[in-house]
């Protein structure tokens, strides 16, 4: 479809999810490049890399260097993968910038700003009267305390998004589920330091298989060219974690309040919506948007015959996107680490609905996960020669 005059630049080469982009673009016919801060990622053993190159430092800027010194280097069409929040809101800002360099679609400013921040994001929901939980925002912890003096529980606590700071300290947790205010004091780094506002969101009562999505693709006209439901069966952390194991589902409702969530902010680019379904009134509350980038679930989306992914890279490069041939099956994608984790934090407590899980892998036509790949198995072999390696080193530990 492409030619090899055509670079696709993916921001995440040592994380799933910027390995599962890449492997839905390979295809398209591109040279792949990965900008990685992690080496030691399995995901950069992959064999889908044309060229791997190192971010040093922490901050974002030193993405914005490092994309400005492939442009200057290459002859190539370049196309521009975003894969972290930090980097969209890079793109975003430096629009003008980047946008001389790399092709890429994202909604505008105050859309991204507005999608990416969960503190002004339910404000705006509330008053589109879209379904969200009841939350409030706090800018310090003397305001987060007085919060939870006032709310029921459980409550979750999550910060504006994930920030650099607050992956560093919080690798896992997305965010922080409180039975009670004395729960707080569990949180091992300073909250105020790692993101400088939170949203304290009540907590809607259900498991892991009542997390349902909607991911999509609007092209640069506005327009919607395709979207695909799914929910998760198994999320590690078990309830406020990431995701492990998701399916496919028909929910129309999610596409439907996607839909008009995404028209009222005039949305563009690849993107999705979370919502968590209530038995106790049978309505899905919106939980967050991502935008103007893949996320996990992207892979169960390509093993179901809708590869948004390449449809940006199309639609980056002024082709039409409808040029990707769309053919919705139902699927299943699992992330092994992920999944023998969450295995292992619920055994003897009966948590897992493994009936559901059985059930939707054999009804599943399409199949992906975060590391296994035909032809690319490095990364899987990656995880688990350190998954066995590790079990020796505490085998030798014990007397």
């Amino acid at each position: 479809m492409f030619d090899n005059k055509v670079t696709i630049v993916v921001t995440a080469a040592d994380h799933p999810t910027g390995l599962g982009a890449a492997r839905a673009v390979r295809k398209l016919g591109c040279k792949i490049i990965g900008l990685y801060r992690n080496k030691s990622s399995w995901c950069c053993r992959s064999r889908v890399w044309d060229q791997l190159i190192e971010v040093p430092g922490d901050d974002v800027e030193s993405y914005f260097g490092k994309l400005k010194d492939i442009s200057r280097s290459s002859k190539d069409s370049l196309v521009l993968s975003p894969i972290q929040d930090e980097i969209v809101q890079l793109a975003s800002r430096e629009r003008d910038s980047l946008g001389q360099d790399y092709g890429f679609v994202l909604p505008a400013p105050e859309t991204v700003d507005l999608f990416m921040d969960k503190t002004m994001f339910h404000g705006w929901a509330q008053e589109h009267q879209f379904p969200v939980p009841e939350s409030h925002v706090a800018t310090s912890q003397t305001e987060l305390e007085d919060i939870l003096q006032n709310m029921p529980f459980p409550v979750i606590v999550k910060p504006l998004f994930r920030t650099t700071e607050w992956q560093a300290e919080s690798p896992l947790e997305k965010v922080y589920k409180l039975y009670a205010a004395k729960d707080l004091s569990q949180i091992k780094f300073d909250l105020f330091s790692a993101a400088p506002r939170y949203v304290v969101q009540r907590w809607i009562e259900g498991h892991d298989s009542d997390v349902h999505f909607c991911l999509t693709y609007y092209s640069h006209s506005g327009e919607q060219l395709a979207f695909y439901t799914g929910r998760k069966l198994l999320q590690f952390p078990r309830d406020t974690g990431s995701t492990a194991i998701c399916t496919s589902t028909k929910q129309m409702d999610l596409q439907n309040l996607l839909q008009k969530v995404f028209a009222a902010a005039d949305y563009k680019g690849i993107g999705s919506l979370e919502a968590k379904y209530s038995h106790t009134d049978g309505k899905y509350y919106i939980t967050e948007p991502t935008v103007g980038r893949p996320n996990l679930q992207s892979g169960l989306a390509v093993a179901g015959g809708v590869n948004f992914n390449a449809m940006a890279a199309l639609d980056a490069l002024g082709r039409d996107p409808r040029e990707v041939t769309t053919r919705k099956r139902h699927a299943m994608w699992v992330e092994e680490y992920a999944t023998l984790l969450a295995v292992k934090e619920s055994l003897g407590r009966n948590e897992i609905g493994f009936t559901r899980i059985i059930s939707a892998l054999t009804r599943a036509r399409g199949f992906g996960a975060a590391y296994m790949s035909f032809g690319d198995s490095s990364p899987l072999r990656g995880m688990l020669s350190e998954l066995v390696g590790g079990r020796f080193r505490r085998r030798r530990k014990k007397p």
